[in-house]
């Protein structure tokens, strides 16, 4: 007896076609349903950067104590495709493009990244390495907040951070960045007459200021 072709069967069984049809049908609706979905989903472009910063140091030192001596480390990183830096006053900022992988092994690639930066002998006045990679969470916010009014820009500082520990609330809120206003900042004027006749330079007096710069817990409070 010669088989049957799937369309012959399908013609001589149309009830058994129509409920495979209908199974598959619904098969498929639940497995749409059950599909993640995101308004805005995180992607990445497999860049990374490493930012170092170390205020009031020449560009040129910048480079010799903190660009030269991470470019030396991170360079035998697993996935680099390229590696470009930028010394600035202040600032070391590097910038790693990563081989295209799957997001586990990406994530992998960062988590070295992270490992190898804590492990680079840099200046001990060095406070924080940043060090993350660059996502569409980097340049498309949801929601935009603008604040205005005939205030001092202190003002506009104290209410833009009060609203911003007011929104971190808000469930489901990942990121808030403050933009438009200066990070506060004191000058201190020294007459050179005054340095001079003491025997010291700027940079004692900065070293000075740096070193004593510090938060100091004022208690216990017991609510």
């Amino acid at each position: 007896m010669a088989s049957l072709s799937p369309i012959r069967l399908s013609v001589r069984n149309p009830v058994l076609s129509n409920l495979l049809m209908i199974t598959l049908t619904v098969l498929g609706v639940l497995a749409f349903l059950d599909l993640p979905r995101e308004m805005m989903p995180k992607i990445s472009f497999n860049w990374a950067f490493v930012i170092t910063p170390y205020p009031n140091v020449p560009a040129e030192d910048i480079e010799q104590l903190i660009t030269i001596p991470l470019e030396e480390e991170l360079a035998d990183l697993d996935g680099i495709d390229q590696m470009t830096s930028t010394s600035s006053e202040g600032q070391s900022m590097i910038w790693l493009k990563y081989e295209m992988v799957s997001d586990d092994k990406y994530s992998k690639y960062l988590a070295d990244l992270k490992a190898e930066v804590d492990g680079v002998n840099l200046p001990d006045d060095v406070e924080d390495v940043y060090v993350d990679d660059f996502n569409t969470d980097d340049f498309v916010p949801v929601i935009s907040v603008t604040l205005s009014g005939d205030y001092p820009e202190r003002v506009m500082h104290d209410y833009a951070e009060e609203l911003k520990d007011l929104l971190f609330d808000i469930r489901g809120i990942s990121e808030i960045s403050v933009i438009g206003t200066r990070e506060r900042e004191i000058w201190v004027e020294i007459p050179p007459e005054k340095l001079y006749a003491m025997g010291l330079t700027l940079d004692d007096v900065a070293g000075a200021i740096r070193y004593r710069n510090f938060n100091l817990a004022a208690g216990d409070l017991k609510v």
